[in-house]
């Protein structure tokens, strides 16, 4: 088990909760400074220990001791720097993982359309570009859309809605290999 992980995962799930240490250790039965020698990286846990921390924190065990799954194509979308972009890199992971697993168990995978519109994304001004996107996907040129959603979805976008209570925070892109 490495402890670098397991003491920022878990340090991420109590700011995830607003939880103290106090807080935490109140709430799993574990020691104060158990909780801030976790923390530190002093030492590794007990099962039990692990397992008390995880219940108080209404987490999976293992989502304690594996590593933040890595979107090496991800960019951010914000007006300032994030505190929260672990937690929300670790949840879109998750996310995509288990899409991912459904659509290999059903078969079902929605084939992403806007490949050739990338290929030619540096020879076409914005007017063509749109008109070029509009025509892979099959809407007139004059035809509304409805559904923004679910005509990305269509296309083979997936699309994640988040909450989180940040103005900084306007969005997540994950590229199509991830």
């Amino acid at each position: 088990m490495n402890t670098d992980i397991l003491s920022s995962n878990m340090k991420r799930y109590r700011s995830k909760k607003k939880f103290t240490q106090q807080d935490l250790s109140e709430l799993s039965g574990v020691s104060l400074p158990a909780i801030k020698n976790i923390e530190r990286k002093k030492g590794l846990p007990r099962t039990n220990t692990l397992l008390a921390i995880s219940k108080a924190l209404d987490c999976r065990l293992q989502d304690l001791v594996k590593p933040i799954g890595e979107l090496s194509s991800g960019r951010f979308w914000a007006r300032s720097r994030m505190n929260r972009r672990e937690q929300i890199l670790d949840q879109v992971s998750k996310w995509l993982n288990d899409f991912a697993f459904l659509e290999a168990l059903l078969s079902d995978r929605e084939e992403y359309k806007l490949h050739k519109l990338a290929e030619s994304s540096k020879k076409l001004t914005p007017v063509q570009y749109a008109e070029e996107a509009r025509n892979i996907i099959g809407l007139k040129a004059d035809e509304p859309i409805h559904d923004i959603c679910g005509l990305f979805e269509s296309c083979g976008i997936k699309i994640l809605a988040l909450s989180y209570s940040s103005d900084a925070f306007n969005g997540l892109s994950i590229g199509e290999e991830e």
